[in-house]
């Protein structure tokens, strides 16, 4: 007994599992999507020509502390959960505080949020600023 092959079958065949496969890795990976947290990653950058210790972030409800942070240089990024958008930073220099950014006066509530994602703090020299330093939020 001789057993008939179709030699357009066998490509046929090879051709349409080739095709699943690459369909299903397609659907696989096409599928795959990050889980970001929801929040904002901070770092701060100092931008004066003085080094800066003792950083905090104004508003920033954890008072996490940044440490030290050389002029030119910037810190690792943290994570909260939520950021109010108003730049601003505490520090300390030569055993002096030292603010830096926007001030809300008290007893205003302030909502606005950053939107999730990453941002850079800049602290920067301001003399049209009674406090003389200034700080923005730049989102990378």
């Amino acid at each position: 007994m001789q057993r008939f092959t179709c030699f357009d079958c066998q490509v046929i065949n090879n051709f349409m599992t080739r095709l699943i496969l690459i369909a299903f890795l397609i659907i696989t990976l096409g599928s795959c999507k990050k889980n970001e947290p929801e929040g904002v990653t901070i770092s701060i950058e100092n931008l004066t020509s003085f080094t800066l210790d003792s950083v905090r972030l104004l508003y920033d409800a954890t008072n996490y502390n940044y440490g030290t942070i050389l002029p030119g240089k910037a810190t690792a990024f943290i994570f909260f959960k939520s950021m109010p958008e108003i730049p601003a930073a505490m520090f300390d220099s030569v055993n002096k505080k030292i603010f830096a950014g926007q001030v809300v006066p008290p007893g205003v509530n302030y909502n606005p949020n950053l939107a999730n994602g990453k941002y850079m703090l800049q602290i920067f020299p301001d003399s049209t600023l009674f406090y003389l330093y200034g700080a923005k939020f730049i989102k990378n």
